[in-house]
């Protein structure tokens, strides 16, 4: 079995439920928000997962200049938190 899966499974689910909380969600730069994380969860993207803490980091950003509430803050987080247990290279 390869490590990765669990950790990919992990991501699917923290990135899927900010997403979820981000279309609740009401503030400026929402539609934006949802399509870059529309973008950063597609297959060719979360092939390469080093490149997701900077995709989090650009979503964070829009966030928090949108005035995003403290629920999407907190999922946020929660990606944040799977992103820290990636194997470095």
């Amino acid at each position: 079995m390869n490590f990765y899966n669990p950790i990919k499974a992990g991501l699917q689910g923290a990135w899927s439920m900010l997403r979820a909380s981000v279309a609740d969600a009401d503030f400026k730069g929402q539609e934006q928000v949802l399509a870059e994380i529309d973008q950063t969860m597609n297959w060719q993207t979360t092939q390469d997962l080093q490149q997701l803490p900077e995709q989090l980091l650009s979503i964070r950003e829009r966030c928090l200049r949108g005035r995003a509430p403290e629920t999407v803050m907190a999922r946020i987080d929660e990606v944040d938190e799977v992103l820290q247990d990636l194997p470095s290279d």
